[in-house]
């Protein structure tokens, strides 16, 4: 209810002088300020400043100053958050383009974002949603005692961010985001400083480990995602011991981690891919129809393939949202799997699916 109500109200605060409304916007450490200066609603640039004020009042502060700026009839100028503006920061912007909301919210996210900034669960999707990502993993301490601690590493990466203006770069603390470490494979290390990139294509590149990583070691990270010389990490259970993953006689295929390219990208043949995780009821109800189906062997030449991906890493085109799931792999096209769009896992709906994507084989002697 609070919510809606705050929702609501202007996703601004008046102000009568730029020093009161700098102050107001500016008093929250965390979060950055966007002052528009113009005498009047009727003003030209209002509309955009208000629409933008309520699209962004979440991550930013906005404050009108109603006075005629000095130069023009408007200004608006935006800050990053002071807590996170390092040396190389530029301490300020100002909006120079079309009085348009569409432009003026791509300034706003552009302006106000640091070269490093702080992400964290609440921020993590509206502002660093970008991607390449690169994040430094650390215990961040914005108090008296963790301040300067929190600010060597966060500039360190500041100093390497200016060279890759087509990456993202954050700070993030490890235990908040303990399980990016585990996706990365950095979990186990107990460093100071980690990092880690999660690329345009949705895969994690874990960074190299070092007692302590220099400039040096940050600049070659980067430099090796950009020039396509990095591999990401996928975790992988143990493949099964027996030639279950990979024979004929089984109806359905055991895939994992470190058999994914093996079974799944590098075949020839038309997939059927059933993700599961183990503690899921819904999972094991569906597995048994699945595992039917391919018994029942009614499909030439298409292979089945089971995978937990609750304890192995499927590459990011793969990636599950809900369970349980299912994707069908063309022979033709493995880099483009098409995900099961519906909740329903009943035979005659998975043959539904199956029939619609399925290219049957002729065969010379069929001809």
């Amino acid at each position: 209810m609070e919510y809606i109500k705050k929702q609501q109200l202007p996703g601004y605060k008046e102000f009568s002088s730029v020093e009161e409304g700098s102050g107001w916007a500016r008093s929250h450490p965390n979060k950055a300020a966007v002052l528009g200066i113009f005498e009047s609603k009727d003003n030209e640039i209002f509309e955009a400043f208000l629409d933008s004020a309520n699209y962004l009042r979440e991550d930013l502060n906005f404050a009108w100053i109603k006075k005629k700026p000095e130069n023009g009839n408007w200004q608006i100028i935006s800050y990053p958050p002071r807590r996170h503006i390092a040396p190389e920061d530029k301490k300020l912007q100002t909006y120079s383009g079309k009085p348009y909301f569409e432009s003026l919210v791509k300034f706003l996210n552009d302006s106000t974002l640091p070269l490093v900034g702080h992400r964290t669960s609440r921020n993590k999707n509206p502002i660093y949603a970008r991607r390449p990502l690169l994040i430094g993993f650390y215990n961040i301490d914005w108090t008296k005692t963790g301040e300067s601690d929190t600010e060597y590493h966060r500039n360190k990466m500041a100093q390497v961010a200016p060279g890759f203006r087509d990456m993202t770069f954050c700070i993030s603390d490890r235990k908040e985001f303990k399980h990016e470490l585990v996706r990365f494979g950095l979990d186990k290390y107990t460093e100071e400083l980690l990092v880690g990139i999660i690329g345009k294509n949705g895969e994690f590149y874990p960074g190299p480990v070092h007692e302590v990583l220099n400039l040096k070691h940050l600049t070659d990270f980067a430099a090796n995602y950009r020039s396509n010389k990095l591999k990401p990490f996928h975790r992988t259970q143990s493949p099964p011991t027996s030639d279950e993953s990979d024979h004929d006689d089984y109806a359905v295929k055991v895939v994992v981690g470190a058999t994914f390219r093996k079974l799944i990208l590098r075949h020839d043949k038309q997939t059927l891919l059933f993700a599961h995780r183990p503690t899921c009821p819904a999972c094991k109800k569906a597995m048994v129809t699945f595992t039917e189906i391919a018994e029942e062997k009614a499909y030439s030449n298409l292979v089945y393939a089971s995978m937990d991906t609750y304890g192995n890493d499927p590459p990011a085109r793969f990636t599950v949202s809900s369970y349980p799931a299912l994707f069908f792999i063309p022979s033709d096209k493995r880099q483009q799997p098409i995900r099961y769009p519906f909740k329903d896992f009943s035979k005659q709906k998975i043959k539904e699916f199956i029939d619609k994507h399925y290219s049957a084989i002729r065969f010379k002697s069929e001809l």
